[in-house]
């Protein structure tokens, strides 16, 4: 890893990158949308909604899942060359871990990993650290395997697939913001990325805190 841009494509070919994930983000959350809507018109209350509003108000609704998705799109939109690619790689790694969490009797032991990775977000953009796409992938790895096991043990149940469906648009909002907002922050002053890294970093070291 290296401060500022070394790895950066141009500003245009990062404009039509992005644009093209933030279209398919858009894409693939208004299908889910429609799909799990439609359950629920044709057998009302039906626990296949209920799932996917549990598990697309999980992370919208607790802190540490909120900043880290959104801090991933930001960081990696702002320092990472094919930024969609990271963000690919961690929804997968996000359902994989998922899948694991549900598999699992007992809850696992992933909450100061979660926490700590607040700050490794944080720090990266306080010190606008860019990274090869190969290196910003196995970081998003290892934090979506992370949340996807939290939240897998948080969402088990009888139509978890459902729940997981919920927390994937959720997970696919907050990169889309989150890289929309990277965008701006490359053409922003550095101290703005400074200010936010900061912050967020505090915020890491709050939740970790309170696990440890």
């Amino acid at each position: 890893m290296r401060p500022d841009s070394a790895y950066l494509p141009p500003s245009g070919a990062c404009f039509r990158h992005q644009g093209a994930w933030a279209f398919a983000c858009a894409m693939l959350l208004a299908a889910s949308v429609a799909h799990a809507s439609g359950t629920a018109l044709v057998v009302p209350n039906s626990s296949a909604f209920k799932a996917w509003q549990s598990g697309a108000i999980h992370p919208l609704s607790n802190l540490d899942h909120f900043v880290t998705f959104a801090m991933l799109g930001v960081w990696s939109a702002a320092y990472v060359r094919q930024a969609w690619m990271v963000a690919l790689v961690f929804l997968l790694m996000l359902m994989g871990g998922a899948w694991l969490g549900f598999s699992n009797a007992k809850p696992l032991p992933v909450e100061p990993l979660i926490a700590a990775s607040v700050v490794v977000l944080g720090l990266l953009l306080a010190f606008r650290v860019s990274a090869p796409m190969v290196l910003a992938a196995w970081l998003a790895t290892a934090i979506a395997f992370a949340h996807g096991a939290a939240h897998g043990s948080e969402l088990r149940g009888p139509v978890e697939f459902w729940a997981l469906l919920g927390l994937v648009c959720s997970a696919v909002l907050l990169l889309a913001l989150g890289s929309l907002t990277g965008l701006a922050l490359r053409r922003a002053p550095p101290i703005v990325s400074r200010g936010l890294g900061v912050a967020v970093a505090a915020i890491g070291c709050f939740l970790f805190a309170r696990v440890v």
